[in-house]
């Protein structure tokens, strides 16, 4: 997908998860992708260099951890989340301190859409003020 998109002079944008496929996908230039929240320090300097976005979507998991189950998520499903949420404040240092701008968005879907401008306040409480 990166190449084609090289090769039609445009760029990418990808919802993706783990440190290989966000190498594999910051090859692009002017790539975008969401969910980074398995990336790395060295992944996120070489996604910075290559002139990639990101987002981090931070409160998802939040809410998908204490919502999920009323909403109708499998208890295994929010195990799954209860591994990427662990890391979660971690992952916008990374990105900072790599130079990675960050956009925002989320996955927050039907009645956790309420919960859409809290992904500020999460930032505000894991990054490092100026």
């Amino acid at each position: 997908m990166v190449e084609e998109a090289q090769s039609a002079g445009t760029y990418v944008s990808a919802h993706i998860y783990t440190d290989d496929a966000i190498r594999r996908w910051c090859r692009g230039r002017r790539s975008f992708a969401g969910a980074l929240q398995l990336i790395k320090a060295d992944t996120a300097k070489l996604a910075a260099k290559n002139g990639c976005f990101a987002v981090a979507y931070l409160v998802t998991y939040d809410k998908l951890a204490s919502e999920g189950g009323s909403l109708g998520f499998p208890p295994d499903s929010i195990a799954k989340v209860e591994v990427v949420r662990a890391r979660r404040h971690g992952i916008p240092r990374i990105m900072k301190k790599a130079g990675l701008p960050m956009a925002y968005g989320s996955d927050l879907l039907g009645e956790m859409h309420r919960h859409q401008s809290e992904e500020f306040v999460i930032r505000g409480r894991v990054l490092p003020r100026p």
